[in-house]
């Protein structure tokens, strides 16, 4: 028989890995560690990991990478050092990541340089939902996104660190290198003035006080700028009150707007031209406004109180209630100056509530037209002639103003009478031949009125020579010719001038003895006597009485005249002889057909 061989018959073993990690969610660009155990694999067992599927790494029971994305599949093959296996080789379970993006660095910056014991502003970027952490020179950190460092010293110049946190992923640092000065540094302080609308508004003075004192006009791009110490204390208040015209843009349209806005019949529609109403500054809208803008429209004042003519806001300003603005931020103030560009006013024409004194501001105008009219007359010298200014087309109209001028050197003026309409009339330029007159009503619907009605009577003197002649015309040559309609649309105004013709010295050869005439007397008004010149048609009994403005008869003439002219001289004197007092005096001739009445004026 043969020899005998003893077998040694290993068992089968099924080898085991198992892959871990401390955490399946990581931030982009973190290092992650990937440990493989092993089971029955042997003393040497084969590690092969893998990233979806494609091999990588090296012969280790640990992996590390700091490149993942996310939903990579990390897994591992190892193939047993055994001489017996179940099988061979044999894969792990796959781990799956979530790689989390890490936020972009914030951008870091500063106000450097400042000065010593002013304020240093550190600036970061902003990153939506992030936590911030500086750090900088001497131990400092700060977890604010813009950190304010009061009383900055010189030991704080040096770089200074920011990143940002967003789900718990850190961005890289950025940095800024910032530099404290032992004195003082100027930095500038700049801004626009500009209109409501964005039209810039040049010729404006900036005024500066506080720490130190300064001034500019803004010009043509309503530019300004200061350079002040870093860390000083400042105010910048603007103010305007140069207009070549003062009442440019202000007219019977703002007035109609205004008077609505008191009646709250139709609210101003922005709290910067509630501002604008409020000409006088008293912090309301109200009648005395209204005065002071019909005055200087009519330019019986050049400007409203306190020398003002335009307003000023602070563009950052919150009007917490609109419609009553008051009081509001008319300047700005620094009590730790630090360069700020975009320090904005807001400018406000005052009386002007619909801008019109911005010619880029578009002006709605009505097809129709309205007209006025006045009337050719004839005068002897002396003689008083009434004027009335009569109107066509005044349909659904709710304001108006124009200039109504004459020749000074042939017509005097005497005064001016409402007719139809309670007017507002200007009369520092009559001396010269003009007067100024403006209409305004707070009805929604405006107002009518019938062709050839007369809405206010001018009275002027002919004090020129026979044969000399003047035109009175209605025009804008100081307040400009407008009108508005109920729906506040401008409307045409045409002019139907007339002339006054100046007759004979006496014009009695003009008028002819064939009817009846009082003339004007001469002169008037008078200081120690006048004439007073009659015409009747016949021979017959005349009487001319005189009374004063309550009625009663003062003086008085009769007599029997032929037909023709006559005068009487009247020295001022009542019944007794007793001089009569300065004032108006009405004068009338009366004869068994006829009655006529006339004013003069007596003064010392």
């Amino acid at each position: 028989s043969s020899n005998s061989i003893l077998m040694t018959v290993n068992p089968n073993a099924t080898p085991s890995v198992i892959v871990s990690t401390p955490s399946t969610t990581i931030c982009s660009g973190a290092s992650v560690t990937f440990t493989a155990t092993v089971t029955n694999a042997g003393a040497t067992p084969f590690y092969q990991w893998k990233i979806n599927g494609m091999n990588t790494g090296t012969n280790s029971s640990t992996y590390s990478s700091s490149t993942l994305v996310n939903n990579n599949q990390i897994s591992c093959t190892v193939t047993s050092s055994n001489a017996c296996n179940t099988i061979n080789p044999v894969s792990s379970n796959v781990v799956a990541m979530t790689v989390l993006p890490s936020p972009s660095a914030p951008v870091a910056s500063s106000n450097s340089p400042v000065s010593a014991v002013s304020v240093l502003n550190l600036y970061a970027s902003t990153i939506a939902t992030a936590t911030y952490y500086w750090t900088g020179p001497n131990g400092f950190n700060s977890s604010t996104q813009n950190p304010v460092i009061p009383n900055a010293t010189t030991n704080m110049s040096g770089k200074y660190y920011v990143s940002a946190t967003v789900n718990g992923c850190t961005s890289r640092a950025d940095s800024t290198v910032v530099n404290v000065t032992a004195t003082p540094l100027p930095v500038a302080i700049s801004g626009v003035t500009i209109s409501e609308a964005g039209t810039f508004i040049n010729g404006v003075k900036m005024k500066l006080t506080g720490t130190s004192l300064d001034s500019m006009y803004t010009a043509a791009d309503g530019q300004y700028q200061f350079d002040v110490l870093q860390g000083a204390s400042a105010v910048i208040t603007p103010s305007k009150n140069n207009d070549l015209i003062g009442y440019n843009g202000i007219s019977s349209f703002d007035i109609v707007m205004m008077q609505r806005h008191i009646g709250a019949i139709q609210l101003l529609p922005s709290p910067y031209k509630i501002i604008a109403a409020d000409v006088n500054g008293s912090g309301s809208v109200n009648s005395i406004d209204i005065s002071l803008t019909k005055a200087l429209i009519l330019q019986n004042i050049t400007t409203f109180p306190g020398n003002k003519l335009w307003a000023f806001a602070n563009s950052s300003f919150v009007f917490t209630d609109p419609i009553h603005p008051f009081p509001y931020e008319d300047s700005r103030s620094y009590s730790n100056a630090t360069a700020a560009s975009d320090q904005n006013f807001i400018g406000m024409k005052l009386g002007d509530v619909n801008n019109s004194w911005d010619p880029y501001i578009a002006k709605v105008q009505s097809p129709e037209a309205l007209t006025f009219v006045t009337e050719n007359k004839q005068a002897v010298c002396g003689e008083i002639v009434e004027i009335p200014v009569t109107v066509k087309d005044f349909n659904n109209i709710s304001g108006f103003q124009f200039t109504i001028s004459w020749d000074a050197a042939v017509l005097e003026f005497m005064e001016v009478n409402n007719g139809s309409l309670n007017m507002d009339y200007g009369t520092l330029q009559t001396e010269n031949g003009k007067l100024t007159v403006l209409w305004a009503t707070d009805d929604l619907n405006g107002l009518n009125i019938s062709d050839g009605q007369a809405i206010f009577i001018i009275k002027l003197r002919a004090k020129g020579s026979a044969g000399q002649s003047s035109v009175v015309s209605i025009n804008s040559d100081i307040t400009v010719m407008e009108a508005v309609n109920k729906d506040l649309e401008l409307v045409s105004i045409n002019a139907e001038n007339s002339l006054v013709k100046i007759t004979g010295a006496t014009g009695i050869e003009q008028l002819g003895h064939e009817a009846y005439h009082l003339l004007q007397n001469e002169p008037n008004p008078f200081a120690t006597s006048t004439k007073i010149t009659f015409i009747i048609p016949a021979k017959e009994d005349v009487k001319i009485s005189i009374y004063d403005i309550f009625g009663k008869e003062v003086a008085a003439f009769t007599g029997t005249y032929n037909n023709g002219a006559h005068s009487i001289l009247w020295d001022g004197s009542d019944f007794s002889g007793n001089r009569l007092s300065v004032g108006t005096y009405f004068y009338r001739m009366e004869t068994g057909s006829y009655s006529e009445v006339r004013k003069m004026v007596l003064f010392k």
